[in-house]
């Protein structure tokens, strides 16, 4: 039972693990957003003008992305690790 147990606290640090990177992720993309848009709302830029922003923020979105598939990834893979192992 003991090592059932340590197995069942290692899979969920794990999956805390996971969703800390996941939530983190989602909060620099949506913050890095609002951002964007409050700066044109306030100072009346227009959509033009915002295109260059808008291009880095992209960008640096699809990095971030695979940057954080790739913790993800690497968690889940130690993760069935452990539930694999006898």
């Amino acid at each position: 039972m003991g090592e059932i147990a340590g197995k069942n606290a290692a899979i969920h640090a794990y999956d805390k693990m996971m969703w800390t990177v996941r939530s983190g992720y989602l909060i620099l993309v949506f913050d890095g957003l609002g951002f964007i848009v409050k700066f044109a709302i306030e100072n009346g830029v227009e959509m033009p003008a915002l295109k260059p922003y808008v291009l880095l923020f992209s960008a640096f979105t699809i990095i971030h992305s695979r940057g954080a598939y790739e913790i993800d990834r690497n968690y889940a893979r130690r993760k069935f690790r452990v539930i694999y192992a006898e």
